[in-house]
């Protein structure tokens, strides 16, 4: 399958999930979906950060040698949106690589202490670092105590779903 063309060509969720769908099939394709993820126009980069999204759903295993892209992408300025929502949504769906631990943990704070992010990447942030901080009771302290003040300012519903769930998740009765 030729992804670019595809991007190009279908852009509605049905096409997208065939593509997700399909590099979870085809994990060597999984690279150029990457590619064009990192290095396309922004319009490309979008829909190919769409596609990767519902690919970690599908088969998050995949996933796990593209930290350290995931992490470059989450220190670069600028982007748009799209592309920062996309790491931590790959982040939140795959298991977390231990020596990403503290790196990911600081940048998912980072992400979700800003309101200059849209709602569901300060979301998904959210979501990243409880999975980080639940193993750490020092972390996972820290981050109730700003999920805590995060709650008290007025946030979207995405927002104040995400910090209930995530202090009940680190809550010493929660399941890893």
């Amino acid at each position: 399958m030729n992804i670019l063309k595809h991007l190009q060509e279908e852009y509605h969720t049905k096409g997208i999930v065939y593509l997700a769908e399909h590099v979870c099939e085809n994990p060597t394709q999984l690279k150029t979906l990457f590619d064009i993820y990192l290095k396309g126009d922004q319009t490309m980069q979008r829909r190919a950060a769409w596609a990767l999204g519902h690919a970690a759903e599908i088969q998050p295993s995949l996933f796990k040698k593209y930290y350290p892209v995931l992490i470059e992408q989450l220190n670069k300025s600028g982007q748009h949106q799209s592309i920062y929502r996309c790491a931590f949504k790959c982040m939140e769906e795959t298991e977390l690589p231990e020596k990403y631990l503290s790196q990911v943990f600081d940048l998912s704070l980072r992400y979700l202490s800003s309101e200059f992010y849209e709602a569901a990447v300060r979301a998904f942030a959210i979501a990243v670092a409880a999975r980080c901080a639940k193993p750490y009771p020092e972390l996972s302290n820290e981050l109730k105590l700003v999920l805590n003040t995060l709650i008290q300012e007025s946030q979207s519903p995405a927002i104040k779903v995400r910090v209930r769930n995530a202090i009940k998740y680190l809550s010493p009765k929660a399941a890893l």
